[in-house]
């Protein structure tokens, strides 16, 4: 069913926004927007939760996540129909970054990366690839420009009926988090980060 991600990902960036500033990291929203997509119910925040738990763990103080929205447009091949359009949700952190074979099993079941230490089954990026696919999308791990990780959901997006507009707020460079805001929010440990993720 249709999605709105930007809403989503405000209210993601609203939860993990205290998170982050505790372990002296900032969590940052965007400017651009993804608008609607197909999803299961639920599924994006499952996926933004194990992507931005994974970010923090690997973030050290002073560091900043972007948690970032795009919609590309939609590239045609010839006189044939144009591409599924999928919009885009990125979670970029800067972290010590994984190898192209580390990226590629990190999605195995049990799968961690030499020298994880803190806690973590395995199984969180193994479960937003199927949370993913599930809807019609898939989840890849690009590098990211300053060497960390770039997560990337793309998920099929569903046209604007009244056509692509921007979003609310689209001026603003990027969004605070509400600082006073009390939200649950998964438990973390407090230690030094470890360099390695799950």
């Amino acid at each position: 069913m249709p999605v709105d991600l930007d809403r989503i990902a405000l209210e993601r960036v609203e939860t993990w926004g205290p998170v982050f500033a505790a372990r002296g990291c900032r969590l940052a929203l965007g400017v651009e927007h993804a608008g609607h997509a197909l999803a299961v119910p639920g599924a994006v925040e499952q996926i933004l939760d194990n992507l931005l738990s994974n970010a923090l763990r690997v973030s050290g103080p002073g560091s900043v996540v972007l948690l970032d929205r795009r919609l590309p447009r939609p590239t045609r091949r010839g006189h044939r129909e144009p591409r599924p359009q999928y919009a885009e949700l990125h979670v970029i952190d800067e972290g010590p970054g994984m190898t192209p074979e580390q990226r590629e099993r990190a999605f195995d079941r049990f799968w961690r990366a030499p020298g994880s230490t803190e806690g973590g089954s395995g199984l969180g990026l193994s479960l937003v690839q199927r949370l993913a696919v599930a809807g019609g999308g898939h989840v890849v791990l690009e590098e990211a420009a300053r060497g960390g990780i770039d997560a990337v959901v793309r998920l099929l997006a569903v046209p604007s009926r009244g056509g692509a507009g921007p979003a609310p707020g689209r001026g603003e460079a990027l969004r605070q988090w509400p600082t006073l805001r009390t939200v649950p929010v998964p438990r973390l440990r407090s230690r030094p980060h470890s360099g390695a993720r799950p």
